[in-house]
């Protein structure tokens, strides 16, 4: 290696290894808006859903291989067994991208960032997701290309000082790479029905790009755009991550070769995720590769369409709190999860209604 090189931080291409098979990409996105006991976000699921549409129109990703968790079900139990899922299912050929948007949280005493899941109490650390529990994962997931990006307060901690860091443009060497909405700071969520500036700065670039961009033009793009966007009050940070497995290279964003309307209708169905867009794909590509995925999801979405309507109508029983109004109720929803609930309270208003009487 010359001098001249050395000075640059590129590798020589005699040095490259031969190209790696590309194997498949798993996307794991989390998103949490609705949190229980902290302040409640506007754009965190819909940046997440938004990326998630245009990697699958624009990029080809496969909707077999992301998987979500959205506010309720964005559990600290539940992040984790996702994590570990990766870790069991992901090949030495395989990429992995993960996309986190919530709270965040930072220990000033240790030095140490969080992500806050949606059940978690202000304040209770042994609630939130750890930065170091985050790293370990990351660890143990033997991928080829492993990409995080955090849209949320405090995540520094996860990178390199930037000491013997070195970067080469090329896919074929193995990378550990992140991308985080700011420093050790608060982040802005964005107004309300839009994207956050970080998110924005993302799908802006993804969008507008017609040949393949690697990850770190994407961060220089986001790391620019986003200061500009906030007065300069969020400064992302899109660098190598402290863990080992980083050999240099970068993942590539790589557009496919033309728009496919039966590609771009799969991505809007999946990133908005309800049954009136899966019915209205699969009326118009009922033979799609993506029919069975479809139907899978339309089960599961109409169950529990039927369990928060059924719950509604319990609400209203109650609300009127009448003996006849219970047992109707008894009479029609014999296997009903409030089947208890709806005799004891018909006794009681049986009683009520007999004393009335009196």
């Amino acid at each position: 290696m010359t001098d001249e090189t050395k000075a640059i931080g590129r590798i020589p291409t005699n040095t490259l290894p031969p190209s790696p098979p590309k194997g498949i990409t798993y996307f794991l996105g989390i998103g949490i808006n609705d949190y229980v006991h902290c302040p409640k976000l506007h754009n965190a699921v819909k940046d997440v859903q938004d990326t998630i549409a245009l990697l699958q129109e624009k990029y080809g990703f496969d909707a077999q291989h992301i998987r979500t968790l959205y506010d309720d079900r964005a559990t600290s139990e539940h992040i984790l067994a996702e994590f570990k899922r990766l870790v069991r299912e992901v090949k030495p050929t395989d990429n992995v991208l993960i996309y986190f948007s919530g709270h965040g949280e930072l220990d000033d005493v240790l030095d140490e960032g969080f992500w806050v899941p949606v059940e978690a109490e202000r304040g209770k650390e042994n609630q939130y997701v750890r930065n170091s529990t985050i790293q370990k994962v990351l660890l143990k997931i033997n991928s080829y290309h492993t990409f995080l990006i955090s849209d949320s307060c405090y995540s520094g901690a996860l990178f390199l000082d930037g000491k013997g860091k070195f970067v080469s443009d090329s896919y074929d060497f193995p990378s550990r790479w992140g991308l985080t909405s700011g420093r050790n700071t608060i982040v802005s969520d964005g107004k309300a029905g839009t994207n956050s500036p970080f998110a924005t700065a993302i799908l802006d670039t993804l969008r507008h790009i017609d040949k393949p961009l690697n990850v770190s033009a994407l961060c220089d793009v986001v790391k620019q755009a986003v200061p500009a966007a906030t007065n300069k009050l969020q400064k992302p940070i899109g660098d190598p991550l402290s863990i080992e497995g980083h050999k240099g290279g970068q993942f590539i964003f790589e557009p496919i070769a033309k728009e496919n309307p039966e590609i771009a209708a799969w991505a809007t169905a999946f990133a908005t995720d309800t049954l009136d867009g899966f019915k209205q794909f699969k009326e118009k590509y009922p033979l799609s590769k993506n029919a069975e995925i479809a139907d899978k999801r339309l089960v599961f979405l109409q169950k529990e369409a039927d369990k928060q309507a059924h719950a509604a109508l319990w609400e209203k029983v109650k609300q009127k709190n009448r003996a006849q109004s219970y047992l109707d109720f008894f009479q029609n929803y014999p296997t009903s999860i409030y089947r208890k609930e709806a005799r004891s309270l018909l006794e009681i208003a049986e009683d009520n209604e007999l004393w009335a009487k009196t």
